[in-house]
């Protein structure tokens, strides 16, 4: 009985183990597109700036 529940127990761990890795893997393949248009912003702020500072 302690054997079968050592069992279950583990395949638990287990599971959590591997829906943790899908979260993190989840995580990688959106940081690519989170710099992208961390990115973006920041070309967009800068130009944005320099038009206001050029008209001010």
């Amino acid at each position: 009985m302690t054997d079968w529940q050592g069992i279950t127990l583990v395949r638990a761990d287990n599971f959590k183990l591997l829906r943790r890795i899908d979260d993190t893997t989840a995580l990688v393949k959106l940081s690519p597109h989170i710099s992208l248009l961390s990115t973006i912003s920041a070309i967009i702020c800068t130009k944005l700036r320099s038009h206001l500072l050029a008209y001010s």
